[in-house]
């Protein structure tokens, strides 16, 4: 996801002063724009989405989907069969 931020310009990234293998991360002026366009639209979205689900079925469902996103990152660093 990082290396699509960078090649889309939306991140700029720099070594870290402070030296080592670090490095910064920086919000480019079009990532701004892109987060002060689709947030509120996200945010309009998931309000609209989620309304009438209740805390604990919510909760449920964020960590199974978290679950699921590192299994998708985690296959997506291994060869696959």
């Amino acid at each position: 996801m990082l290396a699509m931020l960078l090649r889309d310009g939306f991140v700029s990234r720099s070594p870290d002063p402070k030296g080592g293998r670090g490095i910064q991360l920086f919000i480019s002026p079009a990532g701004r724009s892109v987060l002060a366009t689709g947030t509120p639209v996200l945010t309009e979205l998931s309000r609209h989405l989620l309304a009438d689900i209740d805390e604990q079925r919510l909760a449920d469902f964020f960590a199974v989907l978290d679950i699921v996103v590192d299994r998708a990152e985690a296959y997506g660093r291994v060869d696959a069969p």
